[in-house]
């Protein structure tokens, strides 16, 4: 059990140390488009941003409600898959879905994220 929990440590610690440095993300848009994004956390961890063609937006971690994985939520036009993760942003309950290239990498974003 120990050596489970050290492993989730290192996993976390990884995961902030590429999220604060900012990594190539793809956003899945309603259409299907996968769009290259670079996204990144706050040196204070509290902030999510999300850069593309020189806009940047924003997102308080206190403001995401869940972070969902595969095909959940329900009801959404975007064509989700088992690589998707898509973050619900509070107050409006905005949905922004990033697909990975596979699995490990879509489940250390939910767990890390949540």
């Amino acid at each position: 059990m120990g050596e489970q929990i050290e492993e989730a440590k290192r996993l976390v610690q990884n995961f902030v140390l590429d999220m604060r440095s900012g990594k190539r993300m793809r956003v899945l848009a309603p259409g299907g488009q996968l769009k290259a994004t670079t996204c990144s956390l706050s040196k204070d961890l509290d902030v999510f941003r999300i850069v593309r063609a020189n806009k940047v937006r924003q997102i308080p971690l206190l403001d995401l409600r869940t972070v969902h994985a595969g095909i959940e939520p329900q009801g959404m036009t975007t064509p989700l898959d088992d690589l998707c993760a898509t973050m619900e942003i509070a107050p409006d309950g905005s949905l922004i879905t990033f697909r990975f290239e596979h699995i490990n990498a879509r489940d250390t974003f939910v767990m890390c994220m949540m």
